[in-house]
């Protein structure tokens, strides 16, 4: 179909995602999960891993039923967009096997590689394996001079990115997007950047380990490229100079990175009603879908560890 009707589609879809009060009041007790129309199917009773697997699926249906009624020159754009749900399976696994974490949990999720046998492996070694021939898969002599899980997480992402990047170039009327996605990318590069320190964010990137972390097109003109990275200049972009700068000190990463992922909505709002009738609103829709998701899963989390209710609500991101 056309991509007008795709787009007509996504204003009505738009109404659907939850809002404000809903959030309050799953939060409070007040409402149920089921009690909305969205997830009826996620009963009260089923257990927690269930309930987050179903509030996934249900992202995940949303996002292939644009795809299916879309011109099929978008569909490697859907799926791309997805497939960051298989990247961070890959890095659950990672972090699995360096013992980061006791209990492993997926995304009910997978495109390139098949979930299960990702779920059975155990080496290092056989994942790099099973990566060969996907967007994600890690050059062997790269992989072995990087000294950290942290530095293979952010070669992944780079990997990912580089490859949902591209989809854009397969059709014309998505390149508009180049400038909302180097948004989400500019905050991929600035939380490595803080996490693995500048010195080491550059030595990656000036080895070419990061590049698909870099910004292209109309961001060049920000001057942001593998010789001119620092953290001050990453949060200015974001208009968070001083903020960012006390947040990083403060040692409240989680924080900061709320912050710039609520401007990068609010910028991408902005294209959104500024250019309504193009690609950018759909893939503002898309965004929300993803963000409502998050949502719910800390939600969930944080009613079953039993965290209070204000520092749950501070921990979502509501951009309608």
């Amino acid at each position: 179909m056309s991509l007008d009707y795709v787009i007509v589609r996504s204003h009505g879809l738009l109404q659907h995602l939850l809002k404000r009060g809903d959030y309050e009041q799953l939060i409070t007790g007040d409402k149920k999960i089921c009690d909305f129309i969205e997830y009826s199917q996620v009963r009260e009773e089923y257990p927690l891993e269930r309930k987050l697997s179903m509030i996934t699926e249900r992202f995940i249906s949303r996002i292939k039923f644009l795809q299916r009624i879309s011109d099929e020159k978008m569909v490697n754009f859907y799926q791309a967009f997805l497939d960051f749900l298989e990247l961070e399976n890959i890095k659950f696994k990672l972090r699995h096997i360096y013992g980061r974490y006791d209990r492993e949990r997926y995304h009910p999720y997978s495109h390139f590689i098949d979930l299960e046998v990702l779920k059975r492996i155990k080496k290092e070694k056989n994942l790099i394996e099973i990566l060969a021939g996907t967007p994600y898969e890690m050059n062997e002599e790269v992989s072995k001079r990087l000294g950290s899980i942290l530095e293979k997480e952010a070669y992944l992402e780079a990997l990912y990115y580089r490859y949902f990047r591209g989809t854009i170039n397969q059709y014309k009327s998505l390149r508009i997007l180049s400038k909302y996605i180097n948004y989400e990318v500019i905050r991929r590069l600035t939380y490595w950047v803080i996490v693995l320190g500048e010195k080491k964010a550059k030595e990656l990137l000036r080895n070419n380990v990061l590049d698909g972390l870099l910004p292209y097109g109309v961001m060049r003109k920000f001057n942001i490229g593998k010789n001119n990275i620092d953290i001050k200049l990453l949060l200015e972009f974001f208009k968070l100079d001083e903020e960012g700068l006390r947040l990083i000190r403060g040692k409240k990463i989680s924080g900061l990175m709320k912050l710039i992922r609520v401007k990068e909505l609010n910028m991408l709002k902005e294209g959104a009603r500024n250019m309504s009738l193009t690609i950018i609103y759909v893939y503002y829709y898309m965004q929300l879908c993803k963000e409502e998701m998050y949502n719910l899963h800390k939600i969930l989390l944080g009613k079953e560890i039993g965290l209070p209710e204000d520092v749950i609500l501070d921990a979502i991101i509501i951009s309608l």
